[in-house]
């Protein structure tokens, strides 16, 4: 919370000072009147939440940090698979919802024992 705190009289300073001063309208937050750090926290708690898409936790492969294989079986356990975003190995440069369907796709094919469509 100090940082965040911190991070937001940073930001303030830097939007009230030209040239950008002259390019915003006022600050969004509705805490503009927020001032003290007890102000700021209350406001921070009430307005900020997390919009990230975890991935990228169980990376797929079979070096030493790779947690499944390429049929998303984890490494060392039997019966066990990671069916979501983590195995996505990098941020994408979009929302992650279909990628992640996709995974799920191919992990549902891999489990019923289909065969993968040719490419």
């Amino acid at each position: 919370m100090d940082d965040m705190i911190r991070a937001l009289r940073i930001a303030r300073e830097i939007y009230n000072t030209e040239p950008q001063k002259n390019l915003i309208g006022e600050e969004m937050m509705r805490g503009t009147t927020a001032k003290s750090d007890a102000e700021l926290e209350q406001a921070i708690r009430k307005l900020v939440h997390n919009r990230q898409h975890p991935l990228g936790t169980c990376a797929i492969g079979t070096g030493p940090k790779a947690v499944v294989d390429e049929d998303l079986r984890v490494h060392g356990l039997t019966g066990l698979r990671v069916v979501d975003a983590s195995v996505i190995p990098d941020q994408l440069g979009g929302n992650i919802n279909i990628p992640t369907i996709m995974i799920a796709e191919k992990a549902s094919d891999l489990i019923r024992g289909r065969a993968l469509p040719a490419v």
